[in-house]
């Protein structure tokens, strides 16, 4: 059995081969514009790709930051609490790798961490640059003299 019928601008033929049936499809678009039509979606959809990166939370960004203290596999700048994972590289004012409980507290460090969406960010690198005093024993050194 064989048919053809004509809809929406397309000829479909329905033939019947030892009791399957297979629809065949013909445009009346050239070839040659699928591949063009591919081409076209993906060079437009290689920009958006490009910006989903941000919203992933892929993006790096290094400051310079005082770091207070370390809680729990943490540092903790003001009301900020960077995670630090055992990748992250600690350099000490001399670029000597340290520990995170060698980190000396309170510093003035470069903080080189991933942003990640509803989370807090991860640290890559700290860079020790200056020592800070800590006004809490300076406070205390003064009221006992």
């Amino acid at each position: 059995m064989m048919g053809y019928f004509l809809r929406n601008r397309k000829i479909i033929s329905i033939i019947d081969v030892k009791g399957s049936i297979q629809l065949k499809f013909r445009s009346f678009f050239p070839q040659s514009i699928f591949p063009f039509l591919a081409l076209l979606l993906f060079l437009l959809s290689t920009p958006v790709m490009g910006c989903s990166n941000d919203l992933r939370g892929d993006s790096v960004e290094s400051e310079l930051m005082i770091i207070e203290e370390i809680e729990n596999n943490s540092i903790v700048m003001g009301t900020d609490r960077y995670i630090v994972t055992k990748s992250t590289v600690i350099l000490d004012m001399i670029g000597k790798k340290i520990t995170l409980c060698d980190l000396p507290l309170p510093c003035k460090a470069e903080v080189e961490y991933r942003l990640r969406i509803n989370d807090a960010p991860i640290c890559l690198k700290i860079v020790v640059k200056r020592l800070l005093e800590d006004p809490d024993i300076t406070r205390s050194s003064d009221e006992s003299d």
